[in-house]
Formats: C-alpha cells, structure tokens, sequence
C-alpha cells in the first residue's frame, strides 16, 4: 500500500522504470527527478576558474601554432582544447542530460535510482545519510555514506580516486572525465525536500510500518 508522500513524477519513462525494478509487496513512498534549472556546486569553486585558465591557455597555444605554422604543434593542442571546452561549458550540458534522464525512487526499505543505462539502490535502514540543503532550502541532495573497499591499483601503479575524493567532483559533469572513481550513491538537487526527507525518515525507521 503506498502511503501518499509520492512527490512528483521522474522523467517520462523513467518513472515506471522505478515500478520494474519493486520487489514482490513493495511500493514506492517518494519518486523525484533532479531539478533541471541551471545549478553549482561547491566543487565549481575550483572548476570554473581551473578550467578557464586551461581553456585560455590552450586556445594561446592554438593561435600560436596557427601563427607559426607549425601543423605538428597545432594538432598537438586540438584534444587539450577539446578538454578545456568540455571544462568549460560541455559538462554543464552533459548534467543537464543526465538530470533529465534520472529518476529517484524511495521504498520503505531502500533507495533506488534508475537511468537510462544503469539501475543502484541501497539500503537506508543503518547507513550514515548526509543531507544538504540549497540556501534557499528549496533544494536536497541526498548522500548514502557506507563503508569503501580498498581503492585498487591502475594498471599503471596508481590508486583509484576514492570515494570521498570523487564526491567532490559528483554532480558537475565531470563524471565522463573519471570514469575509475567510485562516485557515492547519492539523490542530487531533488526540488521536494520535504517530503523526500520524510520517505528517508520512513525508510530509516528500525520497525517495520
């Protein structure tokens, strides 16, 4: 029996993607979509002026190639120019298609998130939930923190990006660009945080309801 915190519908599709993936008895008590206006991060602190100084500098080497003559140089510098347009402006397109392409599900023993191409949930019953709220409060993001394995090796010798470490860059569009790092299980910029924290509430009570 659904208990009547459902908040609005995920993208089309994607919302009756949720009800494939219930469990015999289970039903969903929220389902949400990451809000698609124009957002930051804290993480863009860094980001933007990084990637303006990248972009800057390599359009500087493009024009002086170009200058030169030196075709060598020139081709050289087209994929860190590539790079620096993703940096710049690219990932904010490639988070808008993914916050348009996300459903966010609560039942009253897990969450789930559903895309496209890849399906997560996670127990909520006995994990550290980080909740942030947007200034104006009128947006969560949802944070699953649960325990990392040992991060392996690269096949060139080095660590993967931890989970912690990733997490910073989550939810900038810099995911394309880190594809080994472990990214949290995480609800993002959810534009219904009333009730989406009432359904995690729900969902963390040791009882069953």
């Amino acid at each position: 029996m659904a208990l009547g915190v459902c908040g609005s519908a995920g993208p089309t599709g994607l919302g009756n993607e949720l009800r494939r993936y219930l469990r015999p008895g289970e039903d969903l008590i929220w389902e949400g979509a990451p809000t698609r206006s124009f957002t930051v991060t804290s993480a863009d602190a860094f980001v933007i002026p990084f990637s303006i100084l990248w972009c800057s500098f390599t359009c500087f080497w493009e024009v002086s190639a170009a200058r030169t003559g030196v075709v060598f140089a020139e081709i050289w510098g087209v994929p860190f120019l590539a790079l620096g347009l993703y940096m710049v402006a690219g990932r904010f397109l490639y988070k808008r298609y993914q916050h348009r392409h996300t459903a966010y599900g609560v039942t009253r023993d897990r969450a789930m998130i559903v895309t496209p191409r890849s399906f997560r949930d996670q127990p909520l019953r006995g994990v550290p939930v980080i909740v942030k709220r947007s200034r104006n409060g009128r947006r969560v993001s949802m944070i699953v923190s649960t325990p990392e394995p040992e991060s392996p090796y690269t096949f060139l010798g080095k660590r993967r990006p931890s989970q912690a470490a990733a997490a910073r860059y989550a939810n900038t569009g810099m995911e394309p660009l880190m594809r080994s790092a472990q990214f949290p299980f995480a609800f993002y910029e959810v534009a219904d945080p009333d009730r989406l924290l009432a359904a995690i509430d729900r969902a963390r009570m040791p009882s069953s309801w």
